[in-house]
């Protein structure tokens, strides 16, 4: 029979493809090209159905009456179909009473629909994954039925698989600077769910199972909901489903309970297929290889990429990385670069046309930047996704302002970069020649630093209209760069201070974690502390609560009445007399160092409270 994934050929006798490791049961006889993993692809463009499977008035699987334009649970309206396979059919779709919120429908297939045991089994998964709050994990919003129909409701992402983009490359192999500031994403996505109490396992890693859009962010898709789908199909139709044995670890196929660092291996042998082209074990006794054979290292591979695969794929769960973010700091090397340079160089525009000649396929993109200030002050910038979120806070959250709302959905359409810290003295001495701070060796009076090292303490006593100097001075040095540096839209600060979380703070609801995050009233001393000190939140940023109020771009409004919805800086109307302050600083009380807590005053005044950090475009 012909593979579906590569269109080669392969014995009738055959499981695995010999040429690209597909698994052969999973495709239908006489249909090249329809693998269940391909089927399954949930958001974004997918392949073109088969005529013979274009849908009519009431044809569906498994009798399940789908179609364009049903109302479901009288919420959600079905728009298209993304795809169907064994674990379903998934829809395209709008959430009518959220505004039209684009949705991903996954509708159960009628055999596990109708089987209790299943249902139970799923909702289980589902609970756990609702709980699961980060930008490089795909949102899970809901389980629901109408009548027969079991569905989940999940984010739509617009993009492509991993899968996908390895497919539409002539090799199906990426460059490691192209694949590292998707593996870093996914390792974050890892490492916030291992870190949960209990930990959430994800337990079906592989490149069909992760999206990236075409702003370049990576998620994560089904969180623990395929594996226990397909394991549920197994128990009821005693066939087994899963095609994941090529990625599956050696304690996985063995039946055993799997840990974080079963998903650790399976997200090395990814990775593995990306820089290879195929799997670790994708020919003959794959099993059998699995557990007592040793993956090839990679041809024209430094020794760190494949010392840090090798270790990650280690047989033995306790001899490998604890952490995923371990194993891709462990492909970066010297002779590779681990991002695209930020200056133009033959490597990077090479990288960069195929991009741009393949629609769908993100620009590379340095995760992070690192800007030259002059006398060795650096300033490290970290890239922010694009993606959607609900802005303002709830009626319901304790500490809430009136300026707070209406809560608003707003989509940051273009990824950006944000100061990882505030601007500190140093940053801002590199580039203005002065200091302004209060809290300084030097500065108005604050006698308990007088002598002491301030250069790493957030400038502060700076206004709005210095701020915005310091960022065109700052612009100016950088142009040869071809980067322009500002302060943040108010959307953009808030949408980087969550990093995911929907709670009063990046890290959840209650303060009492406050201490690890922030310099605040409690814990400051009354006064500023040296920038990255505490805890960041999960896309990397420090000191996003407390230490220095941090001004924003936008002029101050009372409400969100009229808001811009793509997170652009909000300059009409208002009070043009004030500007937006966000994040509180170390004289604040908890609730003023919220996510949505909002202040706004006059763009002259100055106070050893107020700081700021700035903000820059991409490409």
């Amino acid at each position: 029979m012909y593979c579906g994934k590569c269109g080669k050929p392969n014995a009738d006798d055959l499981r695995f493809c010999v040429h690209c490791g597909a698994d052969l049961g999973l495709q239908t006889p006489g249909r090249p090209g329809d693998t269940l993993d391909n089927a399954e692809t949930l958001h974004g463009p997918v392949r073109p159905t088969p005529a013979e499977d274009t849908l009519d008035a009431a044809k569906t699987i498994d009798g399940t009456q789908i179609y364009e334009g049903r109302l479901l649970a009288t919420r959600y309206k079905v728009q298209r179909r993304l795809g169907s396979g064994g674990m379903g059919e998934v829809w395209q779709g709008i959430d009518t009473e959220l505004d039209n919120l684009a949705v991903a429908i996954k509708v159960l297939p009628g055999v596990l629909a109708r089987n209790t045991h299943s249902i139970k089994a799923l909702k289980r998964e589902a609970a756990v994954a609702l709980k699961l709050t980060h930008p490089n994990i795909c949102r899970l919003h809901t389980f629901h039925s109408d009548g027969d129909v079991k569905f989940l409701v999940m984010e739509y992402i617009d993009g492509h698989t991993l899968e996908e983009l390895l497919d539409q490359k002539p090799d199906r192999r990426m460059m490691l600077d192209e694949l590292l500031p998707i593996a870093t994403q996914i390792a974050q996505a890892l490492d916030y769910a291992h870190g949960l109490v209990p930990p959430v396992l994800h337990r079906d890693i592989k490149p069909s199972n992760i999206m990236v859009t075409r702003a370049g962010a990576a998620k994560l898709l089904d969180f623990g909901i395929a594996r226990e789908m397909k394991d549920s199909v197994t128990r009821v139709t005693g066939k087994e489903t899963s095609g994941t044995l090529l990625y599956m670890s050696p304690e996985q196929f063995q039946g055993q309970t799997p840990t974080p660092v079963s998903d650790i291996y399976s997200f090395a042998a990814t990775l593995y297929e990306c820089l290879a082209g195929h799997p670790p074990f994708y020919q003959g006794a794959i099993g059998h290889q699995l557990l007592h054979m040793e993956p090839p290292a990679l041809r024209g591979a430094s020794e760190n990429v494949n010392a840090a695969l090798q270790f990650a794929l280690s047989k033995r769960p306790q001899d490998r990385p604890a952490q995923a973010a371990l194993l891709v700091d462990g492909l970066r090397t010297t002779s590779q670069p681990s991002v695209v340079p930020s200056t133009p160089t033959a490597s990077s525009a090479a990288t960069r046309q195929p991009a741009e000649d393949a629609p769908g396929q993100p620009i590379p993109m340095p995760v992070t930047k690192s800007l030259p200030l002059g006398n060795g002050v650096t300033m490290e910038l970290v890239l922010i996704p694009a993606g959607e979120f609900l802005m303002g806070s709830p009626a319901s959250e304790p500490g809430r302002g009136n300026d707070e709302g209406p809560q608003h959905l707003v989509r940051i359409t273009k990824p950006f970069y944000m100061g990882k810290t505030e601007v500190t003295q140093s940053q801002w001495r590199a580039v203005m020649r002065s200091n302004p701070s209060n809290f300084s060796a030097s500065g108005g009076g604050k006698d308990q630093v007088a002598g002491q090292d301030t250069s790493n303490l957030p400038v502060e006593n700076v206004s709005w209209n210095d701020a915005q100097e310091f960022c065109r001075a700052l612009s100016e040095r950088l142009r040869s760069e071809g980067l322009t540096v500002r302060l943040p839209t108010e959307a953009e600060w808030e949408y980087a201070c969550r990093a995911g979380s929907a709670g009063r703070f990046s890290f959840g609801d209650s303060d009492s974690a406050l201490g690890d995050y922030a310099w605040y009233g409690n814990n400051s001393g009354n006064t500023t502390h040296p920038v990255g000190q505490k805890t960041a939140n999960a896309w990397g940023l420090c000191d996003m609560h407390g230490n220095v109020w941090e001004w924003c771009a936008d002029t101050w409004h009372d409400s969100y009445q009229g808001v811009p919805a793509d997170g652009s800086a909000w300059t009409a109307g208002g009070d043009s007399s004030r500007r937006v302050l966000r994040g509180g600083s170390w004289d604040s009380i908890p609730a003023n160092c919220r996510c949505a807590n909002r202040a706004g005053f006059r763009p002259a005044l100055r106070g050893d409270l107020i700081g700021f950090r700035v903000a820059a475009g991409t490409p």
